[in-house]
């Protein structure tokens, strides 16, 4: 009688016929079916402003690989990011989970996602928040500054900033913070405690990125008043004396 076998793996194959006590045995060659589905290859991965290569690994409708000639003409595509619609070059942009596809014109369409992480710095932005003011720096100079008394604290928020513009808040470590006087206190936010009446800075560095905050200082409310003089025993009716007053705030 006819039997019928429908073909999976490919490659060579061995039916085996058997009757009472005779058998026989026939090779049979399996070669892989139409192409049926894409699996996109490539990083997972990348950093913003850097570029991958994706592929796709092609096969037929029982899961075997077929040659990547057979994919018919590709055409790609991604939510975010510069995407080379021929090749499958990808370059991100926003940080984020992406999808990205691809169509070809047999039919088939496949799509998965790329995590795109925070790029090489381009800047560094550092919002310094006084009393009476904010200002907001980057790594250009400026000409602004803060006004506070010696009493005063002001806090520091570090931004970095990637070469697509990508925003990372960013906690600098006591490593990454000088200062020509004062106290620095590390947190969120970091915080500089002035010291000293006159002109005085605050710097931020990260990755080679040097911030300067500069800050105008005034003395503080009067926390102590000494007196001199530079005569201790008069004549009454005859003797004058100079006294001098001094008055200091928290910091001296």
């Amino acid at each position: 009688g006819a039997i019928s076998w429908l073909p999976w793996t490919a490659g060579p194959q061995w039916m085996n016929v058997s009757w009472g006590l005779q058998s026989a045995s026939i090779e049979i060659t399996v070669n892989t079916g139409a192409p049926s589905y894409f699996i996109i290859t490539g990083d997972s991965m990348i950093e913003a402003g850097n570029t991958t290569s994706l592929d796709i690994d092609i096969y037929d409708q029982k899961g075997n690989m077929k040659d990547r000639s057979t994919s018919g003409t590709l055409t790609w595509g991604a939510e975010n990011g510069a995407m080379d619609n021929a090749t499958g070059a990808f370059t991100g942009d926003l940080v984020g989970t992406w999808n990205m596809w691809v169509d070809s014109d047999l039919g088939i369409h496949s799509e998965r996602s790329i995590d795109v992480t925070y790029g090489d710095i381009d800047d560094l932005e550092v919002t310094a928040v006084g009393p009476t003011n904010t200002i907001i720096v980057t790594s250009s100079p400026t000409m602004d500054s803060i006004s506070l008394t010696a009493d005063d604290l002001v806090s520091l928020t570090v931004v970095r900033i990637d070469v697509q513009g990508n925003r990372e808040l960013f906690d600098l470590p006591l490593s990454g913070w000088t200062s020509l006087n004062g106290a620095i206190n590390v947190g969120s936010p970091t915080t500089w405690d002035a010291a000293e009446q006159g002109s005085s800075w605050v710097k931020a560095t990260l990755e080679g990125y040097d911030v300067v905050v500069p800050m105008a200082v005034d003395h503080g409310l009067p926390d102590g008043i000494e007196i001199r003089s530079t005569g201790l025993t008069l004549v009454s009716g005859q003797d004058t004396g100079t006294l001098s007053v001094f008055a200091s705030d928290a910091d001296g």
